[in-house]
């Protein structure tokens, strides 16, 4: 993993951390890292809602020794091609509705802002997602999202794997 970075959004209290994948002058795509130091999946970020990014901290390095830590246990990390394309929001999207994979939408840091389900259907402007509830893991509900209005979308963390799992058991 490339080195570690802190990822502030624009809401003072809100950052990821993680290793950069890319970033053009739109977006920046990370593979997170969670508290515990363990692998946790990937977030594209819309770069209007990223404040600043912090190397070197001291938070980061007691990370990288958690990181030591879990070793090569590869929780969160796919060696799927689609995470070395440079994918954009929609890119995701069709990866996450072919594999039937749960994702997380945002269009603002508030908790409320976000969704977590499966992608129902997609065009190239709008989003249809069956939400989980995170409480029972079922489906609960389906909303529209315009593909314009995503700040965030992650993909293949634990907390989404998981919610999958039981899901797919219930």
């Amino acid at each position: 993993m490339q080195d570690l970075v802190e990822i502030y959004s624009s809401d003072e209290d809100s950052f990821a951390v993680g290793s950069i994948i890319y970033e053009n002058s739109n977006r920046l795509f990370a593979h997170l890292v969670d508290d515990q130091g363990k692998i946790d999946g990937y977030l594209l970020f819309d770069k209007k809602a990223i404040r600043k990014i912090e190397k070197n901290t001291e938070y980061l390095k007691k990370l990288s020794k958690y990181m030591d830590f879990w070793g090569n246990i590869s929780i969160g990390n796919s060696d799927n091609p689609i995470y070395k394309s440079k994918p954009d929001f929609i890119d995701l999207i069709k990866y996450a509705k072919e594999n039937h994979k749960i994702i997380t939408l945002a269009t603002s840091f508030d908790y409320y802002d976000s969704i977590c389900g499966y992608v129902n259907s997609f065009t190239e402007n709008l989003v249809k997602i069956d939400a989980i509830n995170q409480s029972n893991a079922k489906v609960f509900d389906q909303f529209e999202i315009s593909i314009d209005q995503i700040i965030t979308l992650e993909i293949e963390s634990i907390d989404n794997f998981l919610l999958g799992y039981a899901s797919k058991k219930l």
